[in-house]
Parts: C-alpha cells; structure tokens; sequence
C-alpha cells in the first residue's frame, strides 16, 4: 500500500488494530493471521512515515512487527509512530504502551515518550518527543548524524519539506495527530 504527494491512508486489521499512512509512504503487508486467539500481524516500511494503534493482545504470543531496513519494532497494544527516510535511518516515537515494544531489537527496550533513530551507521540515538506530535518527532529523526546520542540535529536541510505554518488548514487535515499524549513512565516489568 502507498500514498503520493500530501495524502493519507488508514488500514484496520481484523483485531481493530490500524496504521496510519502519512504522505508519500510505502508499506507492504508481509503477513496477517490469526489462530485461535493468537494474532500476527507483520509489516515492513518500506519509506516514509506511519502511525500505528495496536489494541491490546489476549494472547501473549500475538505480535504486531514493523520492519524496515534490518530493524524491527515489536509492539503489543500500543500507539507509536515509525518512518523510515530516503538516506536509510529508522525511527520510532513511543506515545502509548500497554506492554513492552522494543526497537530496534527484540532487546532494545522503549519507554513512553521517547523517540529512537537507527542511523546508516548502526548507532541507536534516543530522546524525548517532548511536546512534539508523534509526526513532527518522526520527522525530526530524518536529521539525526549519529553525535553522542544526545542531540537530534532536526530536519534533514538536504530533504527540504514543505511543512504547513501553524494556521494552515489544509496543512492541518493532511496532519493527523495522535489521541493519545506522551507521558514518560518505565514500561511493566
């Protein structure tokens, strides 16, 4: 599935699970299914930028995976965003968990509220999304140079985008922001 230029797309898996597909995105549905209670569900982003709402799993074998790049976001009942840029980075904000996710491995831990870019080169650098939405975090990954970990450089100058000014509302409705707000807390032991 795909979206061109400033639209959008929403995909609803069969347990209320759905993605959201930002603009100019490419998303392949690798596998669904389900046996008994026990759900799969895996994807790989291929470019460009998704919002996912994963309901909470009864069966703790079900998974919902996002793939890009030789990475995995690993997510049961949670809201998180995932893009993967032209230049090759991966990057996952975590607003909303009901269980562990992990990226960019299975034992790469997230905690809520923070925002996790795999660069090119292999280094994992974290932060908080702050007061950011869950699309201007993913957005802002696109800059990350792999520093100390510490810094998200910002946008990507040699990426230029055309982001809407605030009172923009056709900007606005190709924008979706997430219901849910970020609060930073350990995810359950």
């Amino acid at each position: 599935m795909a979206t061109v230029g400033t639209s959008g797309a929403l995909i609803t898996f069969f347990d209320g699970s759905e993605m959201e597909l930002g603009a100019d995105t490419t998303v392949v549905v690798v596998s669904v299914g389900r046996s008994g209670n026990r759900a799969e569900i895996r994807l790989e982003n291929v470019l460009g930028s998704t919002v996912s709402k994963v309901v909470p799993f009864t069966d703790p074998g079900s998974s919902y995976r996002i793939e890009s790049g030789g990475t995995v976001a690993l997510v049961r009942g949670t809201v998180l965003g995932h893009r993967s840029d032209p230049a090759g980075n991966v990057t996952v904000a975590l607003v909303q968990a009901n269980n562990v996710v992990s990226f960019p491995t299975e034992s790469d831990i997230m905690r809520v509220g923070e925002v996790c870019t795999l660069t090119t080169t292999l280094d994992r650098i974290c932060e908080s999304i702050g007061r950011r939405n869950v699309w201007d975090a993913l957005a802002d990954g696109d800059g990350v140079t792999g520093g100390d970990g510490t810094h998200n450089s910002g946008l990507n100058r040699s990426e230029q985008r055309k982001r809407p000014a605030p009172n923009d509302s056709e900007g606005s409705r190709n924008q979706p922001t997430p219901t849910a707000s970020p609060s930073p807390t350990a995810p359950p032991s």
